[in-house]
């Protein structure tokens, strides 16, 4: 076209092939971008569903350990004040935990099922949710650890002093607990026995009512959360 002296025809061809070409990185460009938007998509509503189903599974378990903790918070307040109202003596009360050995047993440990948030945070995937919810994400495994760290504290603590107590005071349980009540019981201290009886009682109360206050603290939590990914707010 140059030789046939139109350079003007060989120009506009030139930009119609450039204009072309553009053009069609344009569009595979966007079609590039409609398709990882895509995928990341699907990718977020995945991780909205295992949420829910971690979440759900921690609510109903929550619930189960908040309740049993109630009832046997309740149960101990009932035998304590059954003690106080019949006045009875730290002998009597000795003979009563040698035979019942009642509320020595604590259950304030949760299990959370916290593994979609783990690969959240570890692969970088959480920038697809909004600051905001990432916000509130982050808080519910704060209250968790928090609760997980003071109640595991607690427990181990009372846990010593059931060791000690059960050690000096066996209680009647196994034929083997009944031979050492019956040879050391004449050496047995049932005032001493009281004194850590009681503080051992103490201990548990104040371990399950910081349990459960904690717990509680959590569920709110857990349930504005699982409000969130059910109605889709602020993701």
């Amino acid at each position: 076209m140059i030789k046939q002296e139109k350079p003007f025809r060989y120009l506009k061809y030139a930009i119609g092939e450039i204009i072309l070409v553009v053009i069609g990185i344009l569009i595979a460009l966007q079609i590039n971008n409609w398709n990882d938007n895509e995928k990341k998509k699907q990718l977020k509503s995945n991780y909205i569903e295992n949420l829910i189903n971690d979440l759900t599974k921690d609510s109903i378990q929550l619930q189960n350990r908040i309740d049993e903790n109630h009832a046997s918070l309740k149960a101990m307040n009932a035998y304590l004040s059954l003690i106080q109202k019949e006045e009875l003596s730290e002998q009597d009360i000795y003979i009563k935990y040698l035979k019942e050995s009642v509320f020595l047993g604590i259950r304030v440990i949760n299990t959370y099922n916290t593994n979609t948030f783990n690969i959240l945070t570890s692969s970088g995937n959480i920038d697809l949710f909004s600051n905001a919810f990432n916000n509130s994400l982050m808080e519910l495994n704060r209250v968790q650890n928090a609760e997980l760290e003071v109640s595991k504290l607690n427990s181990s603590f009372y846990l010593q002093l059931l060791s000690n107590l059960s050690t000096q005071y066996p209680t009647d349980q196994t034929h083997l607990y009944r031979a050492i009540i019956r040879k050391t019981a004449g050496n047995l201290d049932p005032n001493k026995f009281a004194v850590m009886y009681f503080n051992l009682l103490d201990h548990q109360r104040h371990t399950i009512n910081r349990y459960l206050e904690l717990s509680q603290i959590v569920m709110q939590h857990i349930q504005e959360m699982l409000q969130k990914l059910h109605l889709k707010q602020n993701l």
